[in-house]
């Protein structure tokens, strides 16, 4: 929730540092992509860039080799990684991580509403990177797939 507030402009006041401070014993967790995902939220946006560094690490240590679950692989490191540029205000390189996985997205888990919010943050990385092209086409895509959804007209 605090970043589709986030994507319209709200601040969250010390929401995002309260829930950093949650997320970062949750490290070596490993149940879920989805979860590393929102941790990996909270504490980019917090701006805790030690524990940052420290999830992509633990991440980055289950990926690989013949035991690595293909879902951290494929999508839940780069999308750690891209979420981890927006918080460290890198737009472009949240960008170009996000964007050729924003159709795996649906291997995490979790409900279409709950995946959205990386959808959204694909658009706003576009946005911020100047990529108006690219951002006009993704904001017309999602208004195809939620025509209702007022998040789906984001400049």
């Amino acid at each position: 929730m605090l970043l589709r507030l986030h994507f319209r402009g709200v601040d969250a006041g010390g929401r995002w540092e309260e829930l950093a401070g949650h997320a970062a014993g949750r490290f070596s967790d490993g149940i879920f992509p989805f979860f590393d995902a929102h941790y990996m939220a909270a504490l980019a946006m917090a701006g805790d860039r030690t524990s940052v560094q420290g999830h992509l690490d633990a991440i980055s240590a289950r990926s690989g080799g013949a035991t690595a679950d293909t879902v951290y692989d494929d999508v839940g490191l780069p999308l750690c990684e891209a979420i981890a540029a927006f918080g460290a205000g890198e737009p472009e390189r949240c960008f170009e991580l996000l964007e050729p996985i924003r159709y795996e997205l649906y291997r995490l888990g979790g409900s279409h509403a709950q995946r959205d919010v990386f959808f959204q943050l694909l658009i706003a990385a576009a946005r911020q990177a100047g990529r108006d092209r690219e951002r006009q086409v993704l904001v017309a895509e999602r208004a195809a797939q939620k025509p209702g959804a007022v998040a789906a007209w984001m400049n």
